[in-house]
C-alpha cells in the first residue's frame, strides 16, 4: 500500500515546517530528503521489478527511511547538490557528485507516484524559458508584454524606441552577479531603462543577450499561488514605495501592504487552463494590474516562495500543500 509523502529537499529550506507540522497534525507517513546527505550519509538502492521502481533509501547505519514502493506522492521542493564530507582532490568530488546526481535523476524520473511538480516539467519551465511560458499564456487568452531576447544593440533600441523610449530589462539565467573586487554576490533586479541609458550601454549589450519587455504601468502587482484547483491571489502595493515600484522583490514591508485578492473568475480560469496545459499542481505566478484595470501574465515558478505570502495574509497555503500531498487523487 502506498501512504508516505516524500519531500525532496535541501536542509536549509524554513518553507518545509509549516507543511511538515499539516502532515503531522493530518497522522500521515513522510520523509524528508536533504538531498546534501546523500551519500555521504545515506545508500541508495534502485532497481526494477516488472517495469516498477524497487528500492529504498536507508541511513548509514542500515536502518530504512524510506521504501519506494510505498510512496503515493513526493513534494520536489529545490533538491541541494551532495555535501562532500572527506577531504579528497576536486576531481573525486567532482566525480561523486555527477553520480550521486545521476542516481537521483533515475529516482526522480521513475518514481511512479504524483508529483508536485514533476521535475522534467518543472524543468522545462524553469530553464530559463520565460518566452515558453508567454507563449502559453498567449494561446489561453491572457495578456502578456511585448518581449524581445536579443544582444543586438539596434534591435533592442529599436524596441525600446517603439514602446515610448522605456522598457523593462531582466535577466535570462542567473539571478545573482559576483564583482571580482568584492567576491560578495549580488541580486540583479528588473532595470526600467531609457533610450538614452542604452546608448550608453551598446558595446555592453554586445557581450551577452537580455530580455526586454514593454514597461508595464502597474496599479498593483499580484502573486497568485496555485495548489492544485486552490488558487490563493495577494495584492502586492508596490508602487506606494519608491523601492518597490520597479521590482517588489526589492521588499519594503514597512510600507508595502500585502492583502488577499479576488482575481476575476474568467483569470482564474484562464490561469487554472495554464496550469493544466504544463500539468503542474503548483505554481508561483507574477502578475500586474495595470491602471486601467488590465491582468497581465508575466511568469511562472513552479516551485516559487509562498511563505512570506502567507505569513502576511493568513492564507492558508501550507495546509493546502499538505492536504494535496495526503491525497492526491484530490488535484
Amino acid at each position: 500500500m502506498k501512504d508516505s509523502v516524500l519531500i525532496i529537499t535541501n536542509a536549509d529550506d524554513g518553507t518545509i515546517e509549516p507543511v511538515v507540522k499539516h502532515l503531522e497534525e493530518m497522522g500521515e507517513k513522510f520523509y524528508r530528503f536533504n538531498t546534501e546527505n546523500f551519500p555521504a550519509e545515506m545508500t541508495i538502492n534502485l532497481a526494477l521489478s516488472d517495469g516498477n521502481l524497487v528500492g529504498s533509501l536507508k541511513n548509514k547505519n542500515g536502518d530504512l527511511l524510506i521504501d519506494w514502493t510505498k510512496v503515493k506522492s513526493v513534494w520536489y521542493r529545490r533538491p541541494a547538490s551532495s555535501r562532500i564530507i572527506k577531504e579528497m582532490a576536486e576531481g573525486y568530488v567532482k566525480f561523486i557528485k555527477d553520480e550521486a546526481s545521476a542516481a537521483l535523476w533515475s529516482l526522480y524520473t521513475n518514481l511512479d507516484a504524483f508529483w508536485m511538480n514533476p521535475p522534467l516539467i518543472s524543468q522545462r519551465l524553469l530553464e530559463h524559458n520565460k518566452l515558453y511560458q508567454l507563449k502559453d499564456a498567449l494561446r489561453v487568452g491572457l495578456f502578456v508584454p511585448d518581449t524581445v531576447i536579443t544582444n543586438d544593440p539596434d534591435k533592442l533600441f529599436s524596441f525600446c524606441q517603439k514602446h515610448g523610449g522605456v522598457i523593462a530589462l531582466k535577466i535570462l539565467k542567473g539571478k545573482f552577479f559576483t564583482k571580482e573586487e568584492s567576491n560578495v554576490p549580488l541580486f540583479i533586479f528588473t532595470q526600467k531603462l531609457s533610450a538614452e541609458k542604452l546608448r550608453e550601454r551598446f558595446e555592453g549589450i554586445k557581450l551577452a543577450p537580455l530580455l526586454a519587455q514593454e514597461y508595464i504601468e502597474k496599479k498593483l502587482e499580484l502573486r497568485v499561488t496555485i495548489v492544485g484547483q486552490k488558487i490563493f491571489t495577494c495584492a502586492i502595493y508596490s508602487q506606494d514605495s519608491e523601492q518597490t515600484k520597479i521590482d517588489w522583490r526589492r521588499y519594503d514591508f514597512g510600507n508595502i501592504k500585502h492583502l488577499a485578492y479576488q482575481l476575476p473568475k474568467q483569470i482564474e480560469q484562464k490561469l487554472l487552463q495554464l496550469i493544466k496545459i504544463w500539468n503542474l499542481s503548483f505554481g508561483a505566478i507574477d502578475m500586474i494590474l495595470t491602471p486601467d484595470d488590465k491582468y497581465v501574465f508575466l511568469e511562472i515558478n513552479p516551485n516559487g516562495q509562498w511563505l512570506w505570502i502567507e505569513q502576511l495574509t493568513r492564507m492558508p497555503i501550507s495546509r493546502a500543500i499538505a492536504e494535496l500531498l495526503a491525497n492526491p487523487s484530490n488535484k
